[in-house]
């Protein structure tokens, strides 16, 4: 039995098989989800649809994604970067990341470079989000449900693009983009602050997808049977994305598979579980 809570990673409407309908697909789970596109953490803890349903339905595993909306809802992206590079950064030089050995040097560089537009607003956001996952999960450890797995996710590298996206295996692709005006979350709150440059903008979103999932990760080592989805990396490029924010059918096929093999016992049970270790 699974719960499934969060955002549109777990619940796309149309066109696109999210996480949660990969994971349908296997005959041993029965997946109750109360997830919806456009959900906030604020909103989760504020509804506490999931105190309830954790109470009715006593799952074996908990599923969550959230904090995506938190960080780009209403141009939210535009209080927390500065076309002007900062002084005050967090990691003084390159060489300072080199204690993730997971990066390449390049993912390096380009984290160090993103990096140096954000504000400190970015940072304090990121604890208020740290704070509300806290809530919830110290929530569930003081419950009776101790036994129960609880499965968290971070999102990969997008990438801000103002086009519509078109691909010949998605036809409705373009058409979803142009209604849901695909641009205006991660894109458009950058050019607002004057950050015109593509590259530019694409390093700022990778350094704050990176800072987002190591919050996650440290969050994990705190908690008994809590483990985190690591899913940056898992696409290549642009072609992977169906928008800005939501991976294509096959790619999020891959991340379902390692949800699927980490519930199953098929890898090893430890906190942090790095998708693209196990998919090609």
């Amino acid at each position: 039995m699974i719960l499934s809570e969060g955002d549109s990673w777990f619940q796309f409407p149309i066109d696109v098989k999210d996480i949660i309908d990969w994971l349908l697909k296997r005959c041993n789970y029965a997946i109750y989800s109360i997830a919806y596109g456009g959900d906030w953490i604020t909103n989760i803890i504020y509804e506490g649809t999931y105190i309830e349903e954790l109470s009715v339905h006593t799952p074996d595993v908990f599923l969550m994604s959230g904090g995506g909306n938190d960080m780009v809802g209403g141009n939210k992206i535009a209080v927390m970067v500065s076309k002007d590079k900062q002084d005050n950064i967090k990691y003084k030089s390159v060489k300072e990341l080199d204690r993730f050995e997971e990066l390449t040097g390049t993912d390096k560089q380009e984290i160090f470079d993103g990096q140096r537009y954000l504000l400190k607003e970015f940072h304090s956001f990121l604890i208020t989000l740290k704070a509300q996952y806290y809530l919830i999960l110290y929530s569930i450890a003081k419950s009776d449900l101790t036994d129960m797995m609880i499965i968290t996710q971070g999102y990969d590298y997008a990438i801000p693009s103002l086009k519509n996206r078109f691909s010949l295996r998605y036809p409705l692709q373009y058409f979803i983009n142009a209604f849901v005006d695909t641009g205006k979350w991660l894109a458009r709150p950058m050019l607002i602050k004057g950050i015109t440059n593509k590259e530019e903008q694409r390093k700022i979103i990778k350094a704050m997808i990176f800072e987002f999932n190591e919050m996650l990760k440290s969050i994990a080592g705190n908690f008994k049977n809590v483990y985190h989805i690591d899913c940056r990396g898992v696409a290549k490029g642009q072609k992977d994305w169906y928008d800005e924010l939501h991976l294509k059918s096959h790619i999020f096929k891959k991340v379902a598979k390692v949800y699927s093999m980490l519930i199953n016992g098929e890898i090893e049970r430890k906190d942090v579980i790095r998708v693209v270790d196990y998919v090609n």
